[in-house]
């Protein structure tokens, strides 16, 4: 799953790096939680735009029978259940972060991990948003961990690179949604508590316990 991720990359970059229009500047933070408003790519016609949303999201059938708003979506569940279509075929969005956060079981505890790309590089995690709500949520993604990440959790983020965020973005939903693989380069490490707790944010949030290697 994805509880919590970190986007430190300025808006103004991310617009630069993938090639998109920065209509509404959004604070970066080391740690985005459910409720808060995240920073996504859009496809706005021939062009895309980074536009500030809710992070979560409760779908018109949800409403009277589930306790909160869905922070996350499984993949499989977006191919096979029709109530879904909608926001398949009409919200596709991204996510942009360079960085998440795990919580992995040890014993009774759960330890936080931070994980990211080499070098902390900026990747993009397939969401859904919707359209019809004056506060309009979206959701992240998930399909099931990889070998690595399925050492903290058996569900991870549906990451994507630019080439494929686009074709996300354009609607060729069903192959990507298929063909989900975990990314071959994932550096992870224990990080302290200081990031359980969501109205901390700061660089602190991933910190190494211990030296990377």
């Amino acid at each position: 799953m994805c509880g919590r991720f970190a986007r430190s990359v300025p808006v103004g970059k991310i617009a630069e790096t993938f090639g998109a229009t920065a209509a509404q500047d959004i604070p970066a933070s080391w740690n985005c939680a459910p409720g808060q408003e995240i920073a996504l790519i859009l496809s706005n016609g021939a062009s895309c735009v980074i536009r500030r949303n809710f992070w979560g999201v409760m779908p018109a059938w949800g409403r009277g029978r589930l306790k909160q708003p869905l922070v996350n979506i499984r993949s499989e569940t977006l191919r096979e259940k029709r109530t879904f279509d909608k926001f398949l075929s009409e919200g596709r969005c991204l996510i942009p972060a360079d960085g998440f956060y795990e919580w992995k079981t040890e014993g009774k505890r759960k330890r936080p991990v931070f994980v990211r790309l080499p070098g902390g590089a900026l990747f993009y995690m397939a969401g859904i948003r919707e359209n019809e709500s004056e506060k309009r949520g979206c959701a992240i993604i998930t399909a099931p961990s990889g070998e690595k990440l399925a050492s903290l959790h058996h569900r991870m983020p549906l990451i994507l690179d630019r080439e494929e965020s686009l074709l996300w973005l354009d609607g060729d939903t069903d192959r990507l949604l298929a063909q989900v693989r975990e990314p071959a380069e994932l550096q992870m490490w224990p990080v302290s508590s200081f990031v359980n707790d969501p109205g901390h944010d700061s660089p602190l949030c991933a910190v190494p316990l211990r030296p990377v290697t």
